[in-house]
């Protein structure tokens, strides 16, 4: 400003504008949050004036204003129960000009450790699968389509202090279940989902189960089982004269009578066996001493 007093300046007075810079520009949290400091540079008596546009970033002691370089300490809270990443903005003012610091947090996410899906025989059984997210303070629910899968839980972290009430189940652990034994006549299939709050979309465990099926069930390798087979035999022994002559037995089977091979032998040189038909045995019998024998079989 320029005094003019008879047409010469009396003094003159320069006034700078108040220029302002802040550091950093982004800030990252995780999901257990945490504070922050935004640091404001700018000349002495040079106002300013911070505001934010989410609720959960927060100036501590209240202090959102000053006057000349500071550091403003803010503060975000966990973002937890299941909720998805988030960011806002720090905007600081000085006049007509602002410059802004953007805040993200980050949320909750939800792995099934590998594999995702397990295979079971008929008769059922238990087993469990590893649930990852990247915080404590995560939670999330399950649920299952299935009626013939029953879930437990099985917390596998003992450091966790704030536990939600069922069904819902801490980070970090392992999801425990129970098939039932499938009584059905075809293979099921059925799903457990992991669901965090406030979120859309659930990460799912395939659970697969076979039938019993008609003879039994076998693993592809496993060879069939060899029939029973026990003979019958009748008669049990037959006696001779001293002349030569011949006999028949029959062979039967009670079980399995059209897959039990057999075949007959002798272990004297004196019987002959003619041929077997009909499951019957033909015997010729020669003595040479002419002195009567009896053969058991």
């Amino acid at each position: 400003m320029i005094n003019v007093f008879d047409g010469v300046p009396d003094h003159i007075v320069i006034q700078y504008a108040c220029n302002l810079s802040i550091s950093p520009s982004t800030k990252l949290f995780d999901v257990s949050g945490g504070e922050g400091v935004l640091q404001i540079s700018t000349s002495d008596g040079c106002d300013w004036q911070v505001v934010t546009n989410q609720p959960w970033i927060r100036f501590s002691n209240n202090i959102n204003s000053g006057s000349g370089s500071a550091s403003v300490v803010f503060s975000v809270p966990d973002n937890a129960d299941g909720a998805p990443a988030r960011d806002g903005n720090i905007s600081v003012r000085q006049g007509d000009y602002g410059y802004g610091l953007h805040v993200i947090q980050n949320g909750c996410t939800y792995t099934i450790g590998s594999p995702d899906y397990e295979f079971f025989e008929y008769n059922g059984g238990q087993s469990r699968f590893n649930v990852y997210t990247p915080d404590t303070s995560c939670s999330y629910s399950l649920e299952t389509d299935a009626s013939w899968i029953h879930l437990s839980r099985l917390p596998s972290l003992p450091s966790v202090t704030r536990r939600p009430p069922d069904p819902v189940m801490h980070t970090d652990s392992s999801v425990r279940f129970r098939v039932d034994k499938n009584e059905t006549s075809s293979i099921r299939e059925g799903r457990i989902f992991v669901k965090g709050s406030g979120l859309d979309d659930a990460e799912s465990f395939k659970v697969i189960q076979d039938f019993l099926q008609q003879g039994g069930n076998k693993k592809p390798d496993e060879k069939e089982p060899e029939p029973e087979c026990t003979a019958t035999i009748e008669p049990r022994s037959v006696s001779f004269l001293a002349f030569a002559s011949s006999s028949i037995f029959n062979v039967s089977f009670e079980q399995n009578p059209g897959t039990c091979s057999w075949s007959p032998t002798a272990d004297r040189d004196w019987i002959n066996i003619i041929s077997p038909s009909c499951n019957c045995i033909v015997m010729f019998y020669e003595s040479t001493n002419y002195q009567p024998k009896i053969f058991w079989w």
